[in-house]
């Protein structure tokens, strides 16, 4: 069992996803839609408090644009 905060690397396409996206509605949202069985795996091992990267893929946009954190499991 891993102690302490952990920190993860969510990926979306910007088209499906983006930053602003994700800051709507005070940058609380639900993560689902998630077919890739590893990346549900991790989902369900991110905790309170862990931080995420927000990575951008593609073919124009592929960088971290923003942090944000767990707030539920």
């Amino acid at each position: 069992m891993v102690k302490g905060k952990q920190y993860w690397l969510l990926k979306t396409e910007p088209g499906e996803w983006s930053w602003e996206d994700q800051a709507a509605n005070g940058g609380v949202t639900k993560w689902d839609g998630v077919k890739n069985k590893q990346a549900q795996k991790h989902l369900k091992s991110m905790k309170v408090g862990d931080l995420c990267f927000f990575y951008h893929s593609g073919a124009t946009a592929r960088r971290v644009v923003g942090v944000v954190s767990v707030v539920r499991e």
